[in-house]
């Protein structure tokens, strides 16, 4: 089943966009964002995200990033940081 969204992007990005589909790199604009979204998604997965979170925090906790320590525990809850609680 397919979901029809309706966003606003900016006019550059747009006309990038379709740029790339009128040149052929992409089949259609449908297409390219699915896909565009998608690597999005894949790139910016949660525990990849909650890491750099955590990693942020520790600085801001310590003012630098123990290499001896993980960056967080993951269990059931949410994560927690071992060394700045």
């Amino acid at each position: 089943m397919k979901t029809m969204i309706q966003a606003e992007l900016p006019p550059e990005l747009t006309a990038q966009a379709l740029a790339f589909v009128k040149n052929g790199w992409a089949s259609d604009f449908n297409k390219l964002l699915a896909d565009a979204l998608r690597r999005f998604l894949e790139s910016h997965s949660a525990r990849l995200t909650e890491s750099m979170v955590m990693s942020d925090v520790q600085w801001g906790c310590r003012g630098k990033i123990d290499q001896r320590a993980p960056l967080a525990v993951y269990g059931a809850g949410p994560l927690i940081s071992p060394r700045c609680i």
